[in-house]
């Protein structure tokens, strides 16, 4: 994005939750196009007092129930903004994306079982070290589901839907197991971030765990209970 970047707009149409700097919206795109992780501002038809008004983050995008990078016209979604001015947004407030982005961790694979069929074949990477990544990520999401395999069949994982994390990316507990049996592809970002910490999991800041916690349970539709959070020894 250059110093040319018009920005897209979004108009908000419920605000579903709300609290001190973060909030949760039903919006539809109204135009241009706008990434998850980006900063937002608030159009308050005054320039001086846009300028003003702290831009607000925007953590996730959920269309339909799935995580999506982007969002563009004609569509609508649930979106997470965090930020001091969230008291701000109501109904009929529009946002103009600004460059830069802030993004938060994303999921490496589709968050479904089913559509992991599509993550095949393998993209060549050390299946063992991968895998061992994937199991020791911190747990920001316990579910106590028994998953199975949806592509052979081949494996069942007790607590298979829980969410695990690296503070950059987030997958399901149950992905591990599709890596040591099928080699299914990962995104090269994914791989790449792996190695560059040499296989070792990093540690992550518990505020960041659970912001992150906080995103997941949001974006999956569970509950939060403000006195539960990440319980990774590894945390600061």
């Amino acid at each position: 994005m250059d110093d040319g970047y018009a920005g897209g707009q979004l108009q908000i149409y419920s605000v579903e939750e709300s609290g001190a700097d973060s909030a949760v919206c039903a919006v539809r795109c109204i135009d241009g196009t706008v990434y998850s992780g980006q900063p937002c501002r608030i159009d308050t038809g005054a320039d001086t007092a846009s300028r003003e008004t702290p831009p607000l983050t925007l953590n996730w995008i959920n269309i339909y129930g799935k995580l999506a990078d982007v969002i563009k016209p004609p569509y609508s979604a649930m979106v997470h903004f965090t930020g001091e001015s969230v008291n701000a947004l109501h109904r009929g407030v529009t946002l103009t994306s600004m460059p830069g982005n802030q993004a938060g961790p994303s999921w490496p694979i589709p968050l479904h079982d089913q559509e992991l069929v599509s993550a095949i074949p393998s993209s060549g990477y050390p299946l063992q070290k991968v895998s061992r990544y994937l199991l020791a990520g911190h747990p920001v999401l316990d579910v106590t589901e028994l998953t199975k395999d949806t592509i052979g069949g081949s494996f069942r994982v007790p607590g298979g839907s829980s969410v695990l994390t690296d503070g950059s990316f987030i997958w399901r507990l149950d992905l591990a197991s599709y890596v040591q049996h099928y080699s299914i592809d990962l995104p090269q970002g994914f791989l790449t971030f792996i190695e560059n910490h040499e296989y070792e999991v990093p540690s992550v800041e518990r505020k960041q765990l659970l912001e992150i916690s906080f995103i997941v349970s949001r974006t999956l539709r569970f509950h939060s209970d403000p006195g539960a959070g990440p319980r990774s020894s590894r945390a600061n």
